[in-house]
């Protein structure tokens, strides 16, 4: 006899805990009563609209139609919502759509007065004045934080309001070509304020499209009457459609770069880097009936730049590649072609073959180079192609005069531009303009307060240097003199005897050797001249000045040093003990 079990159902606890919820209610039924009825579609959402009251809340599907609900926008959507809503049906057996609404009244009065939103008046007053200091949002923040009694946007209240604030400055944030065209034209003419921004060159193509126009004024274009040197180099991260920037200046003795004029174009094409230098020679012509002839251009290795400058000024100037830049890609190229054991000599090598202070010695010296490292075949054949053939000019004394042997300072420049004018920001064209007019401005009342430089200023421990060097016993001769000038030998700091001012030698190591023993310095004869003295040291060619050029003058007695310098090597210092110094202890941790 078989009998008939049935096994229980499984029920854990969790699932009687489960089970013993209760359901959630859900919400008091709103009591709807039927206003109007409208025949078509249009005139119930008109009737709608009239009242300016309503925002689409939500669309539900039913049996008798869709309905769609308005709630009041006099509140936020986010919080407390208004006791007054209505619904539009659609019915699905006619073409009427028929209007109900609830039968509370609007207490939106009474929300809004408890529930606190949005950036009061007076914060956005702080603000204002923040943004005008062109702080960045986090900036504004920690600052509005210092203010007592005012109460503190969130992140996004903040990103939002300074959007408006751009909105408002910089009008909108779309241009098209043609109103581009129009801006350019409409500043092209030469305005009678020398401080007055306007627009010194431009070519638009609309069928390619593209564009390029310059941008300057009277008074930084009087700086080009007097300079030989020009810095040029194109910068991106400013401008939000990508479009390079371009800022050509100039440089004083002291190595401090002054602007001259700014460039937007679509491309670094060769033509646009023509416009720029044509324009400037042009506008200078025109304006002060000067011919406009710099002899050095010191840039990167863009091919454009430089072919740009010696089509519009001349094959006699000098194209000087940026020291700073070269170094960097060769470094690069030393990393991927060459032992870790060989770097480090490769790249000594290569800091005192730029140290050549003529072509002659240059061309000489890279020969030995070559010769030294030929078992280096890749990275050999791509020195010699890309730095002794394409970009030569990276050595102390490839210019014919002196001038910067970096852009670094240009560098700089833009720098600062990126921090302080679009606050690392990429900003739509049509805003850059108003940033860009108002950047030349400021260059231009700067250029009203700043001193150009035409003598170097020595630093306090560069007179010391001079000072410590003019003391030692070195013999020093006279090995040319002329009615202005006295040429003398110096020793340098491996000094080496000789007989001879000639620099003779074999090879690349002795070349090192011979080269940096002694140096020929150059002085005028009269004493309130010395300054503008010469030297073949490295270090000159660096800052206008050496300690052989100023103890050269010391010794002469043309110049007296400041008595600070006789004692600055002469600090009093605590005299460290012997032995290894005492390892730092554990800290004492209280609990």
């Amino acid at each position: 006899m078989s009998i008939k079990t049935e096994v229980p159902l499984y029920f854990s606890d969790d699932d009687l805990e489960e089970v013993q919820q209760p359901k959630k209610k859900r919400g008091e039924s709103k009591q709807w009563i039927f206003v109007e009825e409208f025949i078509s579609v249009c005139a119930a959402e008109k009737a709608v609209e009239e009242e300016n009251s309503w925002s689409i809340l939500t669309t539900h599907l039913t049996y008798d139609g869709k309905k769609r609900f308005y709630r009041c926008n006099k509140v936020p959507r986010k919080g407390e919502q208004c006791a007054a809503q209505l619904y539009l049906l659609f019915d699905t057996n006619s073409d009427a759509v028929l209007l109900y609404r609830t039968d509370c009244e609007h207490n939106h009065d009474s929300i809004k007065s408890s529930y606190n939103f949005g950036i009061c008046d007076e914060t956005k007053l702080e603000i204002n004045k923040l943004f005008d200091l062109r702080l960045k949002p986090k900036a504004i923040l920690g600052n509005l934080n210092k203010i007592d009694r005012i109460k503190i946007p969130t992140k996004q209240q903040l990103y939002n309001y300074l959007a408006y604030c751009r909105r408002i400055k910089y009008e909108t944030s779309s241009i098209h070509l043609g109103e581009l065209k129009k801006w350019v034209i409409s500043r092209t003419k030469i305005p009678d304020d020398d401080n007055e921004v306007f627009v010194i060159a431009y070519h638009i193509m609309e069928a390619d499209p593209s564009f390029c126009f310059v941008l300057s004024s009277k008074n930084l274009l009087k700086r080009c009457l007097t300079v030989k040197i020009l810095h040029a180099d194109a910068t991106y991260k400013l401008i939000w459609q990508g479009f390079p920037v371009l800022v050509v200046g100039t440089s004083d003795k002291n190595r401090k770069f002054h602007p001259i004029c700014l460039t937007i174009s679509t491309y670094e094409r060769k033509v646009d880097f023509e416009t720029v230098f044509k324009g400037l020679k042009d506008s200078i012509s025109s304006i002060f009936s000067n011919a406009f002839e710099p002899k050095v251009l010191v840039c990167d290795a863009a091919k454009n730049i430089q072919d740009a400058f010696i089509d519009v000024f001349g094959k006699e100037t000098t194209v000087r590649m940026c020291w700073a830049h070269a170094k960097k890609q060769i470094c690069t190229k030393l990393d991927q072609t060459t032992n870790e054991s060989l770097r480090k000599s490769i790249l000594q090598d290569i800091d005192a073959l730029q140290c050549a202070t003529s072509p002659k010695v240059f061309t000489a010296a890279s020969k030995d180079f070559l010769r030294k490292w030929r078992e280096q075949k890749t990275f050999v054949a791509y020195f010699k192609i890309e730095w002794l053939t394409k970009n030569p000019n990276w050595y102390l004394g490839a210019a014919p005069i002196l001038s910067p042997t970096t852009n670094n300072a240009l560098e700089s420049f833009t720098r600062v531009i990126k921090d302080e004018n679009t606050l690392r920001e990429r900003i739509p064209l049509s805003r850059f303009l108003v940033v860009a007019k108002d950047m030349v401005a400021s260059w231009t009342q700067e250029a009203l307060e700043e001193h150009f430089a035409i003598t170097p200023e020595v630093n306090l421990p560069a007179w010391t240097a001079g000072y410590e060097w003019a003391k030692k016993d070195y013999k020093i001769s006279i090995i040319l003199s002329t009615p202005t000038t006295n040429t003398y030998l110096v020793p340098g700091d491996d000094f080496m005897k000789t007989t001879t001012a000639e620099k003779t030698y074999n090879d690349f190591d002795e070349y090192k050797e011979v080269f940096f023993s002694y140096w020929k310095t150059t002085l005028p004869k009269k004493e309130e001249e010395w300054v503008h003295g010469i030297c073949e040291c490295p270090e000159f060619h660096s800052k206008y000045y050496c300690k052989h050029l100023l103890g050269l003058a010391i010794r002469m007695k043309y110049v007296i040093p400041p008595p600070e310098a006789k004692t600055q090597n002469n600090n009093i210092t605590l005299k460290r003990k012997r032995g290894r110094p005492t390892k730092a202890r554990t800290p004492l941790i209280i609990q």
